[in-house]
């Protein structure tokens, strides 16, 4: 969700992991049980700020759109919380036909969410792809075995592959996609 539908904000999250002592490449979410009560509500407190202030991608409401004129399924699938989804989802009016959050699923790296969505909608693998912005993504999208697409970042420069594609916004997606 952030960084892929969502662009890149400077949101507070390098200085809470600084805080709490949490490695810049690491995900805050399996650190939570091991930090004090007060991390854990200063995080879902940032998280739900940072839904609330979201701004969408250029082209996303389009993309969605031309996806289900031409009745591909969608899915969200998010490391955040299913509030912070909800939030999102509702702020820019836009839906998926499937949401899945840490709140569901093993979070990303693993495939779990992956996994849920191609059964969801009958699918196999390859009749699938991914698109993310973080080496989870890639890692739970290789894990499943779905092609993968980056949303070009400066953090995933190093993260391309014969099997991961970075793509400059959603206009080099669609491109991609030849949607």
């Amino acid at each position: 969700m952030d960084g892929t539908i969502l662009e890149g904000v400077a949101d507070g999250l390098p200085e809470f992991k600084q805080t709490w002592g949490i490695a810049p490449d690491q995900l805050v979410v399996p650190n939570l049980p091991r930090l004090p009560d007060a991390a854990r509500a200063a995080f879902m407190a940032l998280e739900e700020r940072v839904a609330a202030e979201s701004i969408l991608r250029e082209g996303v409401c389009e993309l969605l759109q031309i996806l289900k004129d031409q009745q591909f399924h969608t899915a969200l699938l998010t490391n955040n919380s299913s509030l912070s989804a909800k939030t999102v989802l509702e702020k820019h009016q836009i839906s998926f036909d499937l949401v899945l959050s840490r709140d569901t699923a093993a979070m990303k790296p693993a495939p779990d969410m992956l996994h849920a969505a191609l059964k969801h909608f009958s699918l196999l693998a390859h009749h699938a792809v991914m698109i993310g912005d973080t080496r989870h993504d890639v890692g739970a999208a290789r894990a499943a075995g779905l092609r993968c697409y980056l949303m070009s970042e400066p953090w995933n420069t190093d993260l391309e592959d014969h099997n991961t594609t970075r793509v400059a916004g959603i206009s080099g997606l669609r491109k991609m996609l030849a949607i």
